[in-house]
């Protein structure tokens, strides 16, 4: 069996610095080096405006080790508070902690929160065993969507669901077949093989995937396409109001790594 470590990797934040330029940054969150972890059931998540203690929550959510990502807006350049805490089968939040940051960070070091046991009861009978934390993480809970007034409306990939192919190319010329685990390959979920900073693995719409894409989020657009500050070769697909990715524009399917181009001009 391989070491334990008490270290997940859990988050990917995007933070819009300006219109023109989305930082990312790594959020991960230490266990006690107890071996607490093997008996951990899932993480509650948390951001804070202004540090730890401050006026406005940002978002909440909780999750199991590994389970699907949790989208919320992109942050704007600011003082915040990250806050996680841990429980086990039963119910018990063991350990928490809270890491205060100024984003966006020049330098791409990572946002740790180091958890600290509580002094609550840990079953780790309940937990089976528990995980392994070398498979453990990274799991998938996610931050990074956009915001509004950056969505390039009018510009040349600016298209509406049907129309998009019209825009192929619009960013740039094609990028051709990625290779796996680079922007636009496959890569193995949840496990995240994405090695292109920034990236992540983006599950295919499987209900248990075990492989995805590597795709760079990007903010949403009022329309289905846009620039969206994606790669060269690539657009901004927005799927929703929260969420939006950059895909490679593609026109046979030997352009994409899948094989397969999509009828929108993607892959």
């Amino acid at each position: 069996m391989r070491p334990r470590q008490p270290f997940v990797a859990l988050v990917a934040i995007a933070v819009m610095s300006s219109c023109s330029d989305i930082v990312h940054a790594p959020w991960s969150v230490r266990f006690p080096s107890d071996g607490s972890l093997t008996c951990s059931a899932g993480l509650e998540l948390w951001i804070q405006s202004g540090g730890c203690d401050g006026p406005t929550e940002l978002y909440r959510a909780g999750f199991e080790i590994g389970a699907a990502p949790s989208v919320i807006e992109t942050l704007p350049p600011g003082r915040y508070g990250f806050g996680a805490r841990a429980h086990d089968a039963s119910g018990n939040w063991f350990a928490e902690g809270c890491a205060v940051a100024t984003l966006p960070r020049s330098d791409g070091t990572p946002i740790v929160v180091v958890l600290v046991r509580t002094g609550a009861p840990l079953d780790c009978a309940a937990a089976d065993g528990g995980p392994d934390a070398s498979d453990a993480g990274p799991s998938d809970a996610r931050v990074d969507a956009g915001v509004d007034g950056c969505d390039d409306a009018g510009g040349p990939c600016a298209r509406d669901d049907g129309h998009s192919i019209e825009a192929v190319g619009c960013n740039g010329p094609l990028r051709g077949a990625a290779a796996e685990d680079h922007f636009g390959g496959y890569c193995l979920y949840p496990a995240d093989t994405c090695v292109d900073p920034g990236t992540f693995c983006l599950p295919f719409d499987d209900p248990m995937p075990m492989y995805g894409l590597c795709v760079f989020a990007c903010p949403p657009a009022s329309t289905f396409s846009s620039a969206g500050r994606c790669p060269s070769g690539s657009r901004c697909f927005t799927l929703s109001p929260t969420e939006a990715y950059c895909f490679p524009d593609c026109r046979v399917g030997t352009d994409c790594a899948t094989g397969v181009c999509l009828s929108i001009g993607s892959c």
